[in-house]
């Protein structure tokens, strides 16, 4: 994908504030947490955009992350991915 729609995402999109939460409390509890993407942004990408505006300790609580586009599939057929990772 083009830089510029790269920057474009990072410009417009944000952290919505429920969501660092949530994540704050599954990690507190022990839950894995994993985010699936049903996007055209690669896993890289989508790391750089999430690294922009979640803090640092919600990153790092995000154990996996699984991009449909990087497996060729969508995020409705989650055993592709699943097996995949």
């Amino acid at each position: 994908m083009a830089e510029a729609e790269i920057r474009t995402e990072m410009d417009v999109c944000f952290a919505f504030s429920p969501y660092v939460e949530l994540i704050r409390l599954a990690h507190a509890r022990g839950i894995k947490i994993i985010i699936v993407s049903d996007t055209y942004l690669r896993e890289d990408e989508l790391r750089r955009l999430l690294a922009r505006h979640l803090p640092e300790d919600v990153m790092q609580a995000i154990n996996k992350i699984y991009c449909s586009v990087d497996y060729g599939t969508s995020k409705s057929n989650a055993r592709a991915m699943a097996e995949n990772g």
